[in-house]
């Protein structure tokens, strides 16, 4: 009968301008904390297809795992750059306690590698250069050559001494770049934003090294 029949193809003249409306997949449902977008309907069946620009570029991954660690460095340095340059030291200082990997770091709480480090929680002892005193505060010039001398191969030792940080990293969580993959794919509602964090870090690394 034509009660049964689909309302979009109730007339001949409404038919032509009704777009086909694509039924969304059953998707499982999200939790209510999780960040998600509504599916769909009708994708790629309507419309003329054109170009865009966007500032964007494609990346493809492998369907592994990141796996996230927590780093405290006490006494705790509120700088990132600073922070990055107590954690480069620690990979150089430390490639065999860590099996050779190359993590990367947010400059604050979080780094993340490509594969597990061979530990759950380790303390490390780092000493790197007290570069952030400088010779600020002192006022040498309304004083003897010799105090003046004096005074400036001090500073030079305080500005270049080194400082000693205790870093702890201990592993959170495994982040699986499968779930991304089935986001991306429309086969799951969470937008996995930890493993999109991860990955915007790992992307920064470089540049921000720079």
């Amino acid at each position: 009968s034509s009660s049964s029949a689909p309302a979009a193809a109730a007339t001949g003249a409404q038919e032509s301008q009704v777009a086909v409306v694509v039924p969304p997949r059953n998707l499982p449902p999200a939790s209510s904390k999780s960040t998600g977008f509504h599916a769909r309907p009708g994708y790629g069946t309507a419309g003329k297809r054109c170009r865009v620009r966007a500032n964007h570029l494609l990346v493809q991954v492998a369907g592994k795992e990141i796996y996230h660690y927590d780093v405290s460095i006490s006494p705790e340095s509120m700088a990132r750059e600073r922070n990055r340059s107590i954690i480069n030291e620690l990979v150089r200082l430390h490639k065999q306690h860590l099996d050779g990997r190359l993590p990367v770091y947010d400059g604050r709480k979080g780094m993340f590698t490509a594969a597990p480090l061979p530990f759950k929680t380790k303390e490390f002892i780092v000493k790197v250069s007290n570069t952030e005193r400088g010779y600020q505060g002192y006022d040498v010039f309304h004083i003897s050559d010799v105090v003046v001398i004096y005074v400036s191969l001090v500073l030079i030792l305080l500005f270049f001494r080194e400082k000693e940080y205790k870093v702890t990293i201990k592993e959170v969580a495994k982040l699986n770049l499968y779930n991304l993959q089935q986001f991306l794919a429309g086969r799951q509602r969470e937008l996995p934003q930890d493993t999109i964090q991860a990955l915007d870090i790992a992307l920064r690394e470089t540049p921000t090294a720079k």
